[in-house]
Protein backbone atom coordinates (compact mmCIF):
# COMPACT_ATOMS: atom_id res chain seq x y z
CA UNK A 1 0.00 0.00 0.00
CA UNK A 2 2.34 2.30 -1.19
CA UNK A 3 1.73 6.60 -1.06
CA UNK A 4 1.20 6.30 -4.97
CA UNK A 5 -1.57 3.07 -4.40
CA UNK A 6 -3.22 5.15 -1.52
CA UNK A 7 -3.70 8.07 -3.82
CA UNK A 8 -4.85 6.52 -7.20
CA UNK A 9 -6.39 2.80 -6.35
CA UNK A 10 -9.45 2.44 -6.57
CA UNK A 11 -11.84 1.36 -3.33
CA UNK A 12 -13.17 -1.98 -3.57
CA UNK A 13 -16.83 -2.56 -2.02
CA UNK A 14 -18.23 -5.78 -1.09
CA UNK A 15 -22.32 -6.58 -0.29
CA UNK A 16 -23.34 -3.62 -2.23
CA UNK A 17 -21.93 -0.28 -1.03
CA UNK A 18 -19.19 -1.61 1.92
CA UNK A 19 -16.12 0.11 1.67
CA UNK A 20 -13.07 -2.44 1.92
CA UNK A 21 -9.77 -2.28 4.10
CA UNK A 22 -7.15 -2.84 1.64
CA UNK A 23 -5.78 -6.51 1.77
CA UNK A 24 -2.31 -7.10 2.50
CA UNK A 25 -1.89 -10.32 0.87
CA UNK A 26 0.72 -12.64 1.93
CA UNK A 27 1.89 -14.28 -1.34
CA UNK A 28 1.81 -11.43 -3.92
CA UNK A 29 1.46 -13.46 -7.38
CA UNK A 30 -2.05 -15.01 -5.60
CA UNK A 31 -3.17 -11.36 -6.01
CA UNK A 32 -1.29 -8.62 -4.42
CA UNK A 33 -0.24 -6.71 -7.45
CA UNK A 34 -0.93 -3.52 -8.23
CA UNK A 35 -2.27 -2.63 -11.79
CA UNK A 36 -4.10 0.22 -13.94
CA UNK A 37 -6.24 -0.34 -16.90
CA UNK A 38 -3.08 1.04 -18.68
CA UNK A 39 -0.78 -1.88 -17.22
CA UNK A 40 -3.68 -4.42 -18.10
CA UNK A 41 -4.21 -4.00 -21.59
CA UNK A 42 -0.38 -4.34 -21.71
CA UNK A 43 -0.60 -7.21 -20.45
CA UNK A 44 -3.14 -8.81 -23.27
CA UNK A 45 -1.18 -6.98 -25.72
CA UNK A 46 1.70 -9.14 -24.48
CA UNK A 47 -0.11 -12.56 -24.47
CA UNK A 48 -1.98 -11.59 -27.93
CA UNK A 49 1.98 -10.84 -29.68
CA UNK A 50 2.95 -13.75 -28.01
CA UNK A 51 5.65 -12.90 -25.79
CA UNK A 52 7.02 -9.50 -27.48
CA UNK A 53 6.77 -5.91 -26.57
CA UNK A 54 7.48 -2.96 -28.80
CA UNK A 55 9.35 -6.10 -31.38
CA UNK A 56 11.63 -7.55 -28.08
CA UNK A 57 10.92 -10.98 -27.44
CA UNK A 58 10.43 -11.05 -23.58
CA UNK A 59 8.83 -14.59 -22.64
CA UNK A 60 9.94 -17.22 -25.69
CA UNK A 61 6.56 -18.36 -27.75
CA UNK A 62 7.31 -21.66 -26.77
CA UNK A 63 7.04 -21.00 -23.10
CA UNK A 64 3.82 -18.86 -23.99
CA UNK A 65 2.47 -22.24 -25.62
CA UNK A 66 3.38 -24.19 -22.41
CA UNK A 67 1.38 -22.01 -20.59
CA UNK A 68 -1.71 -22.58 -22.68
CA UNK A 69 -1.14 -26.38 -22.61
CA UNK A 70 -3.08 -28.68 -20.16
CA UNK A 71 -0.54 -31.75 -19.28
CA UNK A 72 -0.57 -33.02 -15.96
CA UNK A 73 -3.84 -35.09 -16.42
CA UNK A 74 -4.50 -38.31 -17.38
CA UNK A 75 -7.39 -37.08 -19.73
CA UNK A 76 -4.41 -34.67 -21.46
CA UNK A 77 -1.99 -37.49 -22.18
CA UNK A 78 -5.14 -39.38 -23.66
CA UNK A 79 -5.22 -36.14 -26.34
CA UNK A 80 -7.62 -33.35 -23.81
CA UNK A 81 -6.83 -30.19 -25.10
CA UNK A 82 -9.19 -28.07 -23.33
CA UNK A 83 -8.91 -27.28 -19.21
CA UNK A 84 -5.74 -25.49 -16.85
CA UNK A 85 -2.37 -25.08 -17.96
CA UNK A 86 0.35 -22.75 -15.94
CA UNK A 87 -1.82 -19.98 -14.75
CA UNK A 88 -3.59 -19.76 -17.82
CA UNK A 89 -6.73 -22.12 -18.80
CA UNK A 90 -9.24 -22.41 -21.78
CA UNK A 91 -12.77 -20.36 -21.05
CA UNK A 92 -15.41 -21.13 -23.91
CA UNK A 93 -17.41 -18.54 -25.91
CA UNK A 94 -20.39 -19.66 -28.15
CA UNK A 95 -18.25 -21.88 -30.48
CA UNK A 96 -14.61 -19.53 -29.45
CA UNK A 97 -11.87 -20.89 -26.79
CA UNK A 98 -9.98 -18.07 -25.34
CA UNK A 99 -7.46 -18.10 -22.78
CA UNK A 100 -8.27 -16.25 -19.49
CA UNK A 101 -7.42 -16.20 -15.81
CA UNK A 102 -9.64 -14.05 -13.31
CA UNK A 103 -9.81 -13.67 -9.85
CA UNK A 104 -11.82 -11.99 -7.03
CA UNK A 105 -11.08 -10.39 -3.29
CA UNK A 106 -13.62 -8.88 -1.14
CA UNK A 107 -15.22 -6.51 -3.05
CA UNK A 108 -13.10 -6.65 -6.82
CA UNK A 109 -13.16 -8.94 -9.47
CA UNK A 110 -11.34 -9.60 -12.98
CA UNK A 111 -10.80 -11.02 -16.08
CA UNK A 112 -8.14 -11.40 -18.60
CA UNK A 113 -8.96 -12.98 -21.37
CA UNK A 114 -7.36 -13.12 -25.11
CA UNK A 115 -8.57 -14.92 -28.23
CA UNK A 116 -5.31 -15.82 -30.65
CA UNK A 117 -7.01 -16.26 -33.69
CA UNK A 118 -9.44 -12.80 -33.52
CA UNK A 119 -6.25 -11.30 -32.11
CA UNK A 120 -8.11 -9.86 -29.53
CA UNK A 121 -8.73 -9.75 -25.47
CA UNK A 122 -9.60 -7.53 -22.69
CA UNK A 123 -8.99 -6.79 -18.99
CA UNK A 124 -11.69 -6.41 -17.10
CA UNK A 125 -11.87 -4.85 -13.45
CA UNK A 126 -14.67 -4.31 -11.45
CA UNK A 127 -15.09 -2.70 -7.60
CA UNK A 128 -17.57 -4.60 -6.83
CA UNK A 129 -18.45 -8.05 -5.61
CA UNK A 130 -21.25 -7.89 -8.17
CA UNK A 131 -20.71 -11.74 -10.01
CA UNK A 132 -23.48 -11.53 -12.11
CA UNK A 133 -22.31 -8.02 -13.30
CA UNK A 134 -18.70 -9.05 -14.64
CA UNK A 135 -20.36 -11.98 -15.99
CA UNK A 136 -22.61 -9.66 -18.14
CA UNK A 137 -19.61 -7.87 -18.84
CA UNK A 138 -18.00 -10.47 -20.44
CA UNK A 139 -20.46 -11.74 -22.27
CA UNK A 140 -21.21 -8.43 -23.84
CA UNK A 141 -17.38 -7.81 -24.94
CA UNK A 142 -16.33 -11.45 -25.91
CA UNK A 143 -19.93 -10.91 -28.32
CA UNK A 144 -17.92 -7.49 -29.60
CA UNK A 145 -14.77 -9.51 -29.87
CA UNK A 146 -15.93 -12.16 -31.83
CA UNK A 147 -18.53 -10.39 -34.03
CA UNK A 148 -16.82 -10.81 -37.71
CA UNK A 149 -15.34 -14.20 -36.95
CA UNK A 150 -17.27 -16.45 -39.17
CA UNK A 151 -19.28 -19.52 -36.58
CA UNK A 152 -17.81 -22.97 -36.40
CA UNK A 153 -19.99 -25.92 -37.03
CA UNK A 154 -19.12 -28.82 -35.42
CA UNK A 155 -20.51 -33.00 -36.87
CA UNK A 156 -19.60 -36.10 -35.86
CA UNK A 157 -16.78 -37.94 -37.30
CA UNK A 158 -17.81 -41.61 -36.00
CA UNK A 159 -20.78 -43.34 -35.31
CA UNK A 160 -21.47 -44.60 -31.35
CA UNK A 161 -19.31 -48.04 -30.62
CA UNK A 162 -20.00 -50.11 -27.82
CA UNK A 163 -16.45 -48.89 -26.03
CA UNK A 164 -18.49 -45.37 -26.33
CA UNK A 165 -21.58 -46.48 -24.23
CA UNK A 166 -19.27 -47.61 -21.52
CA UNK A 167 -18.83 -43.91 -20.45
CA UNK A 168 -22.80 -43.97 -19.66
CA UNK A 169 -24.20 -43.24 -16.23
CA UNK A 170 -23.75 -40.87 -13.06
CA UNK A 171 -20.45 -39.32 -11.80
CA UNK A 172 -19.56 -36.93 -9.62
CA UNK A 173 -16.39 -34.53 -8.95
CA UNK A 174 -13.36 -35.68 -6.84
CA UNK A 175 -11.33 -33.11 -7.20
CA UNK A 176 -13.27 -30.48 -5.52
CA UNK A 177 -11.63 -26.31 -5.50
CA UNK A 178 -12.84 -25.86 -1.47
CA UNK A 179 -12.00 -29.45 0.55
CA UNK A 180 -14.33 -28.09 3.19
CA UNK A 181 -17.10 -28.16 0.75
CA UNK A 182 -16.45 -31.76 -0.59
CA UNK A 183 -18.96 -33.80 1.96
CA UNK A 184 -22.15 -31.50 -0.36
CA UNK A 185 -20.72 -31.65 -3.56
CA UNK A 186 -20.55 -35.11 -3.51
CA UNK A 187 -24.21 -35.64 -3.21
CA UNK A 188 -25.56 -31.93 -4.90
CA UNK A 189 -22.86 -31.64 -7.80
CA UNK A 190 -23.35 -35.23 -9.55
CA UNK A 191 -23.01 -35.37 -13.35
CA UNK A 192 -24.90 -37.64 -15.56
CA UNK A 193 -23.15 -38.82 -19.14
CA UNK A 194 -25.75 -40.12 -21.95
CA UNK A 195 -25.90 -40.60 -25.74
CA UNK A 196 -28.82 -39.12 -27.50
CA UNK A 197 -28.26 -40.19 -30.91
CA UNK A 198 -24.74 -40.19 -31.77
CA UNK A 199 -24.25 -37.25 -29.51
CA UNK A 200 -22.85 -37.48 -26.04
CA UNK A 201 -24.86 -35.22 -23.31
CA UNK A 202 -23.19 -34.21 -19.82
CA UNK A 203 -25.78 -32.41 -17.66
CA UNK A 204 -26.42 -31.83 -13.62
CA UNK A 205 -28.90 -33.75 -12.14
CA UNK A 206 -30.40 -30.08 -11.05
CA UNK A 207 -29.09 -28.35 -14.08
CA UNK A 208 -31.54 -27.33 -17.32
CA UNK A 209 -29.02 -26.93 -19.94
CA UNK A 210 -26.79 -29.78 -20.81
CA UNK A 211 -23.37 -30.07 -22.37
CA UNK A 212 -22.84 -31.72 -25.51
CA UNK A 213 -19.77 -33.76 -27.68
CA UNK A 214 -19.02 -35.80 -30.36
CA UNK A 215 -16.73 -39.35 -29.72
CA UNK A 216 -13.34 -38.76 -32.13
CA UNK A 217 -12.11 -42.54 -30.75
CA UNK A 218 -13.08 -44.53 -27.97
CA UNK A 219 -12.57 -42.52 -25.06
CA UNK A 220 -12.17 -39.02 -26.65
CA UNK A 221 -14.79 -36.76 -27.16
CA UNK A 222 -14.91 -33.17 -28.82
CA UNK A 223 -17.30 -30.26 -27.58
CA UNK A 224 -20.41 -30.24 -29.97
CA UNK A 225 -19.42 -26.23 -30.15
CA UNK A 226 -15.49 -25.77 -30.41
CA UNK A 227 -14.61 -28.92 -31.96
CA UNK A 228 -12.14 -29.33 -29.55
CA UNK A 229 -11.33 -32.61 -27.72
CA UNK A 230 -12.75 -31.28 -24.55
CA UNK A 231 -14.05 -34.78 -22.10
CA UNK A 232 -12.03 -37.94 -22.04
CA UNK A 233 -12.56 -41.52 -20.86
CA UNK A 234 -9.16 -42.27 -18.92
CA UNK A 235 -7.70 -44.16 -16.00
CA UNK A 236 -6.30 -42.25 -13.09
CA UNK A 237 -3.03 -43.77 -11.29
CA UNK A 238 -5.10 -42.97 -8.24
CA UNK A 239 -8.96 -42.82 -8.08
CA UNK A 240 -8.99 -45.59 -11.54
CA UNK A 241 -12.00 -45.10 -14.10
CA UNK A 242 -12.47 -41.83 -14.03
CA UNK A 243 -13.58 -39.03 -16.88
CA UNK A 244 -11.93 -35.51 -17.25
CA UNK A 245 -14.63 -32.85 -18.36
CA UNK A 246 -12.57 -29.37 -18.76
CA UNK A 247 -10.71 -28.65 -15.07
CA UNK A 248 -13.14 -31.83 -13.39
CA UNK A 249 -12.41 -35.16 -12.41
CA UNK A 250 -15.32 -37.76 -12.31
CA UNK A 251 -15.71 -40.80 -11.02
CA UNK A 252 -18.55 -43.06 -11.48
CA UNK A 253 -21.41 -44.02 -9.08
CA UNK A 254 -24.31 -45.79 -9.02
CA UNK A 255 -27.28 -44.79 -9.37
CA UNK A 256 -28.71 -46.14 -6.10
CA UNK A 257 -25.79 -44.20 -4.63
CA UNK A 258 -26.76 -40.85 -6.06
CA UNK A 259 -30.70 -41.35 -5.37
CA UNK A 260 -30.00 -43.15 -2.00
CA UNK A 261 -28.15 -40.17 -0.62
CA UNK A 262 -30.61 -37.48 -1.86
CA UNK A 263 -33.30 -39.30 -0.21
CA UNK A 264 -31.87 -39.94 2.74
CA UNK A 265 -31.22 -35.95 2.29
CA UNK A 266 -34.52 -35.29 1.91
CA UNK A 267 -35.74 -37.09 4.59
CA UNK A 268 -33.70 -36.23 7.03
CA UNK A 269 -35.12 -32.44 5.71
CA UNK A 270 -38.38 -33.44 6.55
CA UNK A 271 -37.76 -35.21 10.25
CA UNK A 272 -36.04 -31.70 11.20
CA UNK A 273 -38.63 -29.43 9.57
CA UNK A 274 -41.29 -32.06 11.25
CA UNK A 275 -39.38 -32.03 14.87
CA UNK A 276 -39.88 -27.85 14.87
CA UNK A 277 -43.30 -27.76 13.77
CA UNK A 278 -44.16 -30.49 16.61
CA UNK A 279 -42.00 -28.81 19.23
CA UNK A 280 -44.67 -26.33 20.60
CA UNK A 281 -47.64 -28.53 19.95
CA UNK A 282 -45.99 -30.41 22.73
CA UNK A 283 -44.61 -27.86 24.70
CA UNK A 284 -48.13 -26.46 25.07
CA UNK A 285 -49.23 -29.78 25.83
CA UNK A 286 -46.24 -30.29 28.55
CA UNK A 287 -46.70 -26.96 30.22
CA UNK A 288 -50.91 -28.18 30.09
CA UNK A 289 -49.89 -31.06 32.45
CA UNK A 290 -50.92 -33.11 29.54
CA UNK A 291 -47.11 -34.71 28.36
CA UNK A 292 -45.45 -36.43 31.83
CA UNK A 293 -41.94 -35.08 32.27
CA UNK A 294 -39.34 -37.79 32.12
CA UNK A 295 -39.18 -40.24 28.76
CA UNK A 296 -42.06 -38.75 27.09
CA UNK A 297 -40.30 -35.32 26.89
CA UNK A 298 -36.74 -36.67 26.77
CA UNK A 299 -37.46 -38.41 23.21
CA UNK A 300 -38.30 -35.72 22.09
CA UNK A 301 -36.03 -33.56 22.89
CA UNK A 302 -32.65 -35.00 21.59
CA UNK A 303 -33.60 -35.20 17.90
CA UNK A 304 -35.05 -31.80 18.18
CA UNK A 305 -31.83 -30.21 19.63
CA UNK A 306 -29.63 -32.19 16.99
CA UNK A 307 -31.84 -30.32 14.41
CA UNK A 308 -31.65 -26.88 15.73
CA UNK A 309 -27.70 -27.38 15.79
CA UNK A 310 -27.72 -27.60 11.85
CA UNK A 311 -29.69 -25.35 12.00
CA UNK A 312 -27.82 -23.22 13.92
CA UNK A 313 -24.67 -24.23 11.78
CA UNK A 314 -26.24 -23.11 8.69
CA UNK A 315 -27.20 -19.58 9.58
CA UNK A 316 -23.81 -18.80 11.00
CA UNK A 317 -21.91 -19.93 7.89
CA UNK A 318 -24.62 -17.63 6.20
CA UNK A 319 -23.76 -14.99 8.02
CA UNK A 320 -19.80 -15.34 7.56
CA UNK A 321 -19.79 -15.58 3.92
CA UNK A 322 -20.32 -11.83 2.90
CA UNK A 323 -16.78 -11.76 5.09
CA UNK A 324 -15.17 -15.15 4.88
CA UNK A 325 -11.58 -13.90 5.53
CA UNK A 326 -12.45 -11.92 8.73
CA UNK A 327 -15.43 -13.80 10.20
CA UNK A 328 -14.52 -17.79 8.86
CA UNK A 329 -10.61 -17.10 8.17
CA UNK A 330 -9.81 -17.03 11.91
CA UNK A 331 -11.54 -17.35 15.65
CA UNK A 332 -14.54 -15.27 15.40
CA UNK A 333 -17.93 -15.74 17.67
CA UNK A 334 -19.47 -17.01 14.32
CA UNK A 335 -16.52 -19.80 13.65
CA UNK A 336 -16.43 -20.45 17.02
CA UNK A 337 -19.58 -20.94 16.86
CA UNK A 338 -19.86 -23.52 14.17
CA UNK A 339 -17.40 -25.36 16.01
CA UNK A 340 -19.32 -25.96 18.55
CA UNK A 341 -22.39 -26.53 16.81
CA UNK A 342 -21.34 -29.09 14.82
CA UNK A 343 -20.12 -30.73 18.20
CA UNK A 344 -23.40 -30.52 19.96
CA UNK A 345 -25.31 -31.40 17.03
CA UNK A 346 -23.34 -34.76 16.83
CA UNK A 347 -23.51 -35.09 20.69
CA UNK A 348 -27.28 -34.70 20.77
CA UNK A 349 -27.77 -37.39 17.64
CA UNK A 350 -25.95 -40.06 20.37
CA UNK A 351 -27.46 -38.67 22.78
CA UNK A 352 -31.05 -39.94 21.59
CA UNK A 353 -29.69 -43.11 20.31
CA UNK A 354 -29.19 -43.60 23.79
CA UNK A 355 -32.26 -42.30 24.60
CA UNK A 356 -34.44 -44.40 21.97
CA UNK A 357 -32.74 -47.31 23.14
CA UNK A 358 -32.83 -46.71 27.09
CA UNK A 359 -36.64 -45.74 26.41
CA UNK A 360 -38.09 -48.48 24.11
CA UNK A 361 -40.00 -50.14 26.11
CA UNK A 362 -41.62 -46.81 28.19
CA UNK A 363 -45.20 -46.00 28.18
CA UNK A 364 -45.98 -43.20 25.60
CA UNK A 365 -47.34 -42.24 22.52
CA UNK A 366 -45.87 -44.77 19.72
CA UNK A 367 -46.41 -42.58 17.08
CA UNK A 368 -43.87 -40.02 18.87
CA UNK A 369 -41.61 -42.64 19.61
CA UNK A 370 -41.06 -44.31 16.51
CA UNK A 371 -41.18 -40.66 15.06
CA UNK A 372 -38.26 -39.16 17.46
CA UNK A 373 -36.34 -42.72 17.11
CA UNK A 374 -35.72 -42.06 13.00
CA UNK A 375 -35.38 -38.79 13.01
CA UNK A 376 -32.39 -39.97 16.00
CA UNK A 377 -31.14 -42.72 13.40
CA UNK A 378 -31.22 -39.86 10.35
CA UNK A 379 -28.93 -37.65 12.58
CA UNK A 380 -26.48 -40.26 13.59
CA UNK A 381 -26.29 -41.26 9.78
CA UNK A 382 -25.13 -37.78 8.82
CA UNK A 383 -23.27 -37.27 12.21
CA UNK A 384 -21.01 -40.38 10.77
CA UNK A 385 -20.96 -38.97 7.58
CA UNK A 386 -19.95 -35.40 8.30
CA UNK A 387 -17.18 -36.79 10.32
CA UNK A 388 -16.12 -38.67 7.66
CA UNK A 389 -15.19 -35.57 5.94
CA UNK A 390 -14.01 -33.72 8.99
CA UNK A 391 -17.28 -31.47 9.53
CA UNK A 392 -17.44 -32.36 13.09
CA UNK A 393 -15.53 -30.06 15.01
CA UNK A 394 -14.90 -28.09 11.87
CA UNK A 395 -12.39 -25.00 12.72
CA UNK A 396 -13.05 -22.94 9.74
CA UNK A 397 -9.58 -20.91 10.35
CA UNK A 398 -7.52 -23.82 11.04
Amino acid sequence: LSDDVGQKGATLYANGNQPQEYWHISMRPSGSINASPVDMAKFVQFYLNRGAVEGQQLVSRSSLERMETVTSTSGAKAGQSTGYGLHNYSSTYESWVYREHNGGVNGGLTELSYLPEAVAGHAIMINSDNGEAIREISRLVRAYETRNLPAKIVESEMEVTPANREIEGFYYAINPRQQVAFFMERVMNVQKLSFEGNRLQRKGLFDDEPVYYFPVSDDLYKSAKTGLVSLSHTTDPLAGAVVHSYVATLKPVSAMVVYGQLGIAAVWGFFIASSLLFFPVWLVRRLRGKITPGAAIRIRLWPLLAGVSILVVVGLFMLGIPDPFKQLGEPTAISVGIMIATLTFALFAIMGLNCSWRERKDSMNRVVYWHSTAATMLHVILALYFLSFGIIGLMTWA
